[in-house]
């Protein structure tokens, strides 16, 4: 009898160190099916799994290349199938089926970037699917052929907290409003698109639920100096990147209500002079300002003075001239950048 209960809490512990140190069944069976849809020319992480399953000492999916598990319960709570070389391609007649993540039930971040997916999605369904991943925290999309029907697969992600739509083919004035419930969302990056602006600026006041955003990338678009207005909807926005846009003429007060702004990236926006920004003292957490490739004067300075909280300010490329004297000046600057 002693040894009959040896042997049934031996199996017992088996039983608990599998579930607690390698990967589910159900989840490595997803992962392998995975493999078997999302097939890239160039190689990605899941052209390493093959190679892991085959492997004695490697048939825990936890260790896989872009796999990360709960050390506790061994769930998957970290995919990132990016593909390592960015060489854009197109997948061919073949959807997305959205699906084949919801066995992963603890995931947390979602990363395919860089695989070349369409707009097109098995079944009609797009990621509204995801809603049922109540942990999923990050997802990113970037460097993919995604239109602007992608936003309104996305509105039903609650929980997310960083979404990542950069170098898709999302163009013109979009409407955004699929957003807004978003209301855990912190981080937003819409960078190296066609974008030109967003349908009204009653948009942008219904946003204002997005209370919790912190980081918006606009980078690399085709916004104009009329974007800038808008932004003030969102409150709590302490890193904004408008580089790489057709600002242009010069930037006034349209910032005034980005109290919490702590970063500011306006390089290479063709701006010829930031008047206001002297006038602007509710930028007082303002810590970090680029405008790097524009085409400034030596007067910038002085407008700079009210900028108490500034640390780093870059110029280089922006055409100042001559020496510069920035002893009179009210600027707090560890780092100053200028060529």
């Amino acid at each position: 009898m002693f040894v009959e209960m040896r042997l049934v809490w031996l199996w017992v512990m088996l039983v608990l160190v599998s579930e607690c140190y390698g990967c589910l069944e159900k989840e490595r069976i997803a992962l392998l099916q995975i493999k078997a849809s999302i097939h890239n020319p160039n190689r990605n992480t899941v052209e390493t799994w093959e190679e892991a399953w085959k492997g004695e000492a490697t048939t825990d999916c936890c260790g896989w290349e872009g796999v990360k598990c709960n050390t506790k319960t061994g769930r998957v709570i970290q995919l990132s199938l990016i593909v390592e070389h960015i060489i854009y391609w197109r997948l061919e007649d073949r959807c997305l089926n959205v699906s084949m993540f919801l066995p992963f039930e603890e995931l947390e971040s979602l990363d395919l970037s860089n695989n070349g997916l369409q707009g097109c999605l098995e079944n009609n369904e797009g990621f509204e699917k995801l809603a049922r991943l109540s942990n999923l925290q990050l997802l990113d999309l970037t460097g993919n052929s995604f239109n602007n029907s992608i936003l309104s697969t996305l509105g039903g992600l609650t929980s997310l907290k960083s979404l990542y739509l950069g170098a898709n083919n999302l163009e013109g004035t979009i409407n955004i409003d699929a957003l807004k419930h978003l209301n855990n969302l912190e981080e937003l990056d819409f960078s190296s698109n066609r974008l030109d602006g967003f349908t009204t600026h009653s948009d942008f006041e219904r946003l204002s639920v997005l209370s919790k955003l912190k980081v918006l990338t606009l980078a690399g678009n085709l916004f104009s100096h009329s974007i800038i207005s808008s932004l003030n909807a969102f409150p709590s926005l302490k890193t904004l990147d408008l580089s790489n846009n057709a600002i242009n003429g010069s930037i006034m007060e349209e910032f005034r209500n980005m109290s919490n702004l702590e970063e500011l990236d306006l390089g290479s926006t063709s701006l010829d002079d930031i008047k206001g920004l002297e006038r602007l003292s509710l930028l007082s957490n303002l810590k970090v300002l680029k405008l790097d490739n524009n085409i400034l004067s030596n007067s910038i300075l002085s407008s700079l003075s009210g900028l108490s909280s500034l640390k780093t300010l870059h110029l280089s490329n922006s055409n100042l001239r001559g020496s510069i004297d920035i002893g009179g000046k009210s600027l707090n600057i560890n780092c100053f950048t200028y060529s």
